[in-house]
């Protein structure tokens, strides 16, 4: 929850550092892979590991190609930029509502930035 609170204090800034978290769920949109660290990522208490297709390809690479089911019940060390994100709820494909929720992101965009331990 600490990670959940600095990053809202920061908004819109990023707020850098090294956490623990473990994974307790997975998904994948677009060209991103998330790890969750709640079920629903809609949780309030969710933070999402943003995982870029650079870091996709080489943690492929060292674990194996199926990353969603790798990682989930893994705990890892991250090292990054937690920030605040605003999610849009969509009306139809690409046609964004009013409606919105905040939810907490780290983006990895090379793998030394994550371990599992």
């Amino acid at each position: 929850m600490e990670i959940i609170r600095d990053a809202a204090s920061s908004a819109p800034d990023k707020v850098s550092g090294e956490y623990t978290l473990k994974v307790k769920a997975a998904g994948s949109q677009g060209h991103f892979l998330y790890l969750n660290t709640e079920d629903d990522y809609r949780d309030q208490r969710n933070v999402s590991i943003a995982l870029s297709p650079k870091a996709i390809n080489d943690l492929s690479k060292r674990y194996g190609s199926d990353l969603e089911r790798f990682f989930v019940n893994k705990t890892l060390k991250i090292k990054g930029e937690a920030q605040r994100v605003k999610i849009h709820f969509m009306r139809a494909p690409g046609v964004p509502s009013t409606k919105y929720y905040y939810q907490t992101h780290i983006r990895i965009t090379d793998m030394s930035q994550l371990e599992v331990i």
